[in-house]
């Protein structure tokens, strides 16, 4: 139906729109869709192996001062999503910030409730990044830190191996 819907908006609009290109992208999600529809798990794979090979990659990524099972947590406790929109560097940053917290807890005892902060300023883009590790608190969530943020600035959290995780872009002056 969504392919009728389709070929009849683009001819009804001009049928010089129509070309080879855009047959070949809507047959693709017509295929794609029915597969998906039909049961198909072929994309669940293709994620997975994704999701692995970026693993890998953040794996030759990490020191010697880092574990294995730390790898594994990070990956096993974030969603999809995530590893989805982060190349392998991102995801590394982040795992070494949740390492830094994780460090803090056993290493320092006297700064076992302080978060680990990372700060990344992008002058040429006009925005700096904050990133935030700490422990997961009953009635904390986004929006809480969100309140407080200037104008333009975007915030978002997300649960990391070591507790919580936010990443907050605030505008440059």
């Amino acid at each position: 139906m969504l392919v009728l819907h389709t070929v009849a908006d683009s001819i009804a609009t001009s049928d010089k729109l129509w070309n080879g290109f855009k047959d070949s992208l809507l047959w693709t999600l017509y295929c794609k869709s029915l597969q998906v529809l039909q049961g198909g798990t072929d994309f669940i794979r293709a994620e997975e192996k994704q999701r692995e090979l970026l693993a890998a990659e953040v794996t030759q990524l990490i020191p010697r001062t880092f574990h294995r099972d730390e790898v594994d947590a990070h990956f096993g406790a974030l969603p999809l999503r995530y590893f989805q929109i982060h190349q392998a560097r991102e995801v590394f940053a982040d795992l070494a910030l949740a390492h830094r917290f994780m460090h803090q807890q056993i290493v320092e005892e006297d700064k076992a409730l302080e978060p680990v902060v990372s700060w990344h300023n992008e002058p040429d883009r006009a925005y700096t990044t904050a990133k935030v590790c700490t422990w997961t608190a009953p009635g904390c969530s986004a929006s809480s830190p969100a309140r407080s943020a200037p104008p333009g600035s975007t915030f978002s959290a997300r649960k990391s191996s070591a507790g919580a995780m936010a990443s907050s872009s605030i505008p440059s002056a």
